[in-house]
């Protein structure tokens, strides 16, 4: 690898460390790995780890902002059709989930969470409600998205999966696992996760409807970054005060090199994105 400046690549590993480094770089070794090769290909600079490492950062601050706009919506209708359609503490009900088992394994998870709350509503429900538990439209504003996405997941409650699927035009028995890959993604962007050339833990599921959405994700890997940046503008579609297309376009457009890594497929040209 090339190195122009000790001192500033010095400076920099000081600050990023050189372990999250690693992981960029190792894309660019031949073979990687116990019994591979772990010289760097041909002209491999460290500028060109830097640059694909400050790219992958960049791209986390665009999908972190557009899926706290999709998971405050959902919380939000999530929240409401159960209230509204079955009980304000009907997320505490095991008869609404399919796997009750998990249900009752998971209630703990779910108690200890709305217990440790700080949050000012939360402290005064408590105060004026001692002896009851929290309405789903508070704590839904506590418990992890993660947790409400797995609530989600194991839901038998027809009317309400399906008013809730039916807002983002997703069948409802695909409409979960979408929600959960993007509990996923908010994970990894929170944490500072690596993107490029990330696999996705959950596959995607196969979608026929929309159209548009269909056509979008014809060809791309279910497990790629690129899907999930799919359906996340998809998802977006109706939030008029976002920006999340026009960004995620022009950090793309800057490097078409940095395409592959994300899942895109070789045929694709900026104009067909998204």
């Amino acid at each position: 690898m090339h190195i122009s400046s000790d001192a500033d690549a010095a400076q920099f590993l000081h600050d990023t460390s050189y372990y999250r480094f690693s992981g960029y770089s190792h894309l660019y070794q031949i073979a990687p790995g116990a019994g591979g090769n772990d010289n760097f290909v041909s002209g491999v600079s460290f500028k060109d780890v830097q640059d694909v490492y400050h790219f992958d950062g960049r791209l986390r601050r665009v999908l972190r902002e557009g899926l706290f706009d999709f998971e405050i919506r959902f919380r939000s209708r999530f929240a409401y059709l159960l209230a509204t359609e079955i009980a304000p503490d009907a997320y505490l009900d095991p008869s609404i989930y399919t796997n009750k088992q998990f249900f009752t394994e998971s209630r703990s998870q779910i108690d200890t969470e709305l217990k440790r709350s700080k949050e000012k509503f939360a402290l005064a429900y408590r105060r004026a409600h001692p002896t009851e538990e929290f309405p789903v439209w508070i704590a839904f504003e506590i418990l992890s998205f993660g947790q409400i996405s797995k609530l989600l997941s194991n839901l038998n409650a027809p009317r309400v999966m399906g008013g809730l699927a039916k807002q983002w035009e997703i069948t409802p028995a695909k409409f979960p696992t979408v929600v959960y890959i993007m509990s996923l993604l908010r994970n990894i962007v929170s944490h500072h996760g690596r993107l490029w050339h990330r696999q996705m833990a959950t596959r995607g599921v196969d979608i026929g409807y929309p159209i548009r959405l269909s056509r979008s994700l014809d060809g791309v890997d279910k497990r790629s970054v690129y899907w999930s940046i799919i359906m996340l503008d998809y998802l977006l579609k109706e939030h008029p005060g976002s920006g999340f297309r026009q960004d995620v376009l022009a950090l793309l457009s800057e490097d078409s090199t940095w395409w592959a890594g994300l899942g895109i497929p070789n045929d694709r040209v900026i104009a067909d994105l998204l």
